[in-house]
């Protein structure tokens, strides 16, 4: 954030720490949003059973974007510094 800030506006580094920037936050605000919608789940249903078979296509959709996310982070760092 503070990188974004700080370079010039229109410039590469500050695009590419804007993009780093949200791909960060994508997958917090995942976790927050999974986590409530299990506990809402969970609360309303009032079953184990349906919280957990509700729970974990979440956690593996999660897990899949996540992991994605990590990929495709890896590889604009690299490509980034390739091209440096």
């Amino acid at each position: 954030m503070i990188v974004w800030i700080v370079t010039d506006k229109g410039s590469a580094t500050q695009s590419d720490a804007k993009t780093a920037l949200w791909l960060h936050i994508i997958p917090f605000l995942m976790t927050i949003g999974i986590f409530f919608l299990v506990g809402v789940a969970g609360l309303a249903s009032n079953s184990v059973h349906f919280t957990a078979f509700f729970s974990v296509p979440l956690m593996i959709v999660f897990f899949v974007v996540d992991l994605g996310l990590v990929i495709y982070n890896l590889y604009k760092g690299i490509k980034i510094l390739a091209e440096a």
